[in-house]
This record gives structure tokens, sequence and C-alpha cells, in this order.
């Protein structure tokens, strides 16, 4: 009897829903950046299997010189999330949202959204101050797995 209540428990166990794992994707904005502007920036298409919320979260260890502090400060990162593809004459044409610092006191960006099944999204990676530049990671979980798409040059 003993062995069947182990096998029940297990059996129980193994139906709880998993967790997926983070999709995680790490650049640097001064190596083959896209500018917008003065703002070099990484996108990042992706898209997601199952419609739910989804959290990304933009975060960085490098640090960048501020002349008018005349010191080196954490890079400040700037998030944004588009569908569909972006158009650097139009910033705001298919922008769902952006974020600068999601806590007080913070540099990194976080964006709760969400995001359908199937839509073809871009995260964009970058600094709120313009030239800045620096290694980023984003990070971005939810219900089901993200997909990570190639980049399409002429979709910018």
């Amino acid at each position: 009897m003993r062995n069947i209540a182990i096998f029940a428990a297990a059996l129980a166990a193994s139906a709880l829903p998993s967790t997926p794992s983070p999709q995680i994707f790490t650049g640097d904005t001064a190596t083959g950046p896209v500018y917008f502007g003065a703002f070099p920036s990484i996108p990042v298409p992706f898209f997601v299997t199952v419609s739910g919320e989804y959290t990304s979260t933009q975060t960085s260890t490098s640090l960048v010189y501020d002349p008018t502090l005349d010191e080196m400060v954490p890079y400040d990162s700037y998030l944004q999330i588009f569908t569909n593809f972006i158009d650097p004459s139009d910033d705001e044409l298919n922008l769902l949202r952006a974020n600068d610092d999601y806590l007080p006191g913070s540099v990194n960006s976080q964006i709760v959204i969400t995001l359908s099944e199937n839509q073809q999204y871009i995260a964009l990676l970058g600094s709120v101050f313009s030239g800045d530049v620096g290694e980023v990671v984003l990070t971005i979980t939810g219900p089901a797995e993200v997909g990570l798409r190639a980049v399409d040059p002429l979709a910018f």
C-alpha cells in the first residue's frame, strides 16, 4: 500500500505545470547597432506561441562616462516593444510600450505586457541617453517559450 501512495504522489507531482525557461538575449550596442537618431540600439525580433502576460527586462552591467559628473556611471537602459516593424521616420508607429527605469533609483527597464500568439514583436534595446553604448541583456518570461527571429534589415 505504501508503494501505491508514493507512486500516486510522484504521478501528481509530474502533472504540475512546468514553468518555461526564460528567453535571454545578450548583445552590445557598440557593435552592430541600428541608429535611431543618435541612439544606438539593438532590435530583437521575437514571437510567442501562447497568448498571455509576458515580462521583458533589459539590464546592463556596463559603465558609461557622464561628462556632467565627470565620472563613470551605470548604463541607463531604455526598452521599447513594437509590433510588426519599426519605422525610423516615425518612432511611435507600432510602438506598444516603452520603459526607462522600472524601479526608483534603477537604471534597468522592464515592460509587463499581454502579447498574442504568432504575432511578430520587436524589442528595441538601447539607452535613454544618446550616444551611450554598452552590453545589454534582455530576459523575456511568460506562460510559454519565446522564439527569436533573425533580424530583417529591410524592416527597419
